[in-house]
């Protein structure tokens, strides 16, 4: 689920520049400023189940970068980081319209586009209804794990949409965790 239109390509990034702000934002509390410092957090590695016959782990997945938007299929559930966020982003009163694609930090954190949240007002976040689904293959899967976006933390030199690629990061807090651990295909 790119975030690009039909017939666009997508864009990505390398986040290793952005990893300092990254940690800042979802361990607040634990991060260190200075340069003798360094914060080092022990990655939390999730481990498939394999008896699930959701693809995850269990098949080798190809990348094939000449296909994004209108690429292949994907085997199902085989992108569990994956999530689709959705508000009304076409203005037509459908605030479940699958608007960007994020990828899953933890169970509080997705990582997204800046382009994709930035025209909401981080004051008024709740009431305005940003959700994510997650757990899905696509927008027509059933019974998917809903959470509400409850902050927003832009990249504090994200340049806004006339330059467009420059910094266009943002992490979305979840208003409750996912519980990564009980649902078997998000990861």
């Amino acid at each position: 689920m790119g975030c690009a239109a039909v017939g666009h390509p997508s864009v990505y990034t390398r986040l290793t520049s952005f990893h300092d702000w990254i940690e800042w934002i979802m361990n607040p509390g634990n991060y260190r400023t200075t340069t003798t410092t360094v914060a080092y957090h022990p990655p939390t590695i999730y481990t498939c189940n394999r008896n699930v016959s959701c693809g995850c782990g269990a098949i080798s997945v190809v990348f094939n970068p000449s296909r994004i938007i209108g690429g292949d299929t994907a085997f199902p559930y085989s992108w569990s980081m994956i999530v689709s966020i959705q508000y009304n982003c076409y203005y037509d009163g459908n605030f479940n319209a699958h608007c960007c694609g994020g990828t899953i930090l933890n169970e509080y954190y997705i990582l997204t586009a800046a382009h994709c949240v930035d025209d909401f007002n981080p004051s008024s976040i709740l009431s305005q209804s940003i959700t994510i689904a997650v757990g899905i293959h696509n927008l027509t899967t059933s019974h998917p794990i809903i959470r509400r976006v409850d902050q927003i933390f832009i990249h504090p030199e994200y340049a806004g949409q006339p330059h467009l690629f420059k910094n266009d990061i943002a992490i979305l807090h979840l208003n409750e965790p996912l519980n990564i651990d009980t649902h078997p295909f998000v990861k």
